[in-house]
């Protein structure tokens, strides 16, 4: 990886200053539409990266990259424990899917975001306009933050163990 993208973002186990104490959301961490999103204190920003959809949920990659556009989503606040009792899972992190990121928002806000950890498939679709739920996505889908129901770091249940 170019040493301007190394920069741009840091990885989990590098992160060394003071942690971010906000999440950014750009897919299932997020919330469902402009009510809930207020409801659950969320506000809107944007980061810098690639987005495509995968199907059951998005991917962003060249988080930081300065020669892409603007993927948008949501900010709230999180924590240590948070992070790592529940959405390192529900993201799979363990199992490579997923990496948690330090990254710094549009608006200045530095904040932890999931970067998708493999390469992406044939199959997967890019999204210039950087909003996921524009897809046609299904907004029906159960927020991670309020139940266990989905987990991205079991694949197989969209048929996906070897993405």
């Amino acid at each position: 990886m170019p040493l301007a993208l190394l920069e741009a973002y840091v990885r989990l186990d590098e992160f060394s200053g003071l942690e971010p104490d906000l999440l950014f959301a750009y897919g299932t961490l997020g919330p469902v539409d402009p009510d809930d999103a207020r409801q659950l204190g969320w506000a809107e920003d944007e980061i810098r990266g690639r987005l495509f959809d995968l199907g059951p949920y998005p991917a962003l990659i060249d988080l930081g990259n300065p020669t892409v556009g603007w993927v948008k989503g949501f900010v709230r606040r999180t924590d240590a424990k948070e992070l790592s009792e529940r959405l390192d899972m529900y993201e799979g992190v363990d199992e490579g899917l997923y990496q948690r990121c330090a990254a710094t928002t549009r608006s200045g806000r530095r904040v932890w975001v999931y970067v998708y950890a493999r390469s992406l498939s044939a199959n997967a679709v890019a999204l210039p306009e950087g909003c996921w739920r524009m897809a046609g996505s299904d907004s029906t889908q159960t927020n991670p933050l309020s139940s266990q129901e989905i987990s991205h770091g079991d694949l197989s249940q969209f048929g996906l163990d070897d993405a």
